[in-house]
């Protein structure tokens, strides 16, 4: 029985790290797509829409 409690543990711990990085993953997609609509293509080069830099991402581990 203790092996199966171990096993219960493990695997809702790496629930919960599945889950961090899914969050994770979904903040750095919008702050991609942020990043990303400041760009409009003409004539197949891209240029800035606007002149200034893109926002920096908060969270320093995931990077």
């Amino acid at each position: 029985m203790t092996q199966l409690d171990l096993m219960t543990q493990q695997n809702a711990a790496m629930t919960e790290d599945s889950a961090a990085a899914s969050e994770s993953l979904k903040m750095l997609s919008t702050s991609l797509a942020a990043c990303m609509a400041e760009f409009t293509t003409l004539r197949g080069q891209i240029q800035p829409a606007r002149d200034h830099p893109a926002p920096e991402y908060k969270n320093k581990s995931v990077q």
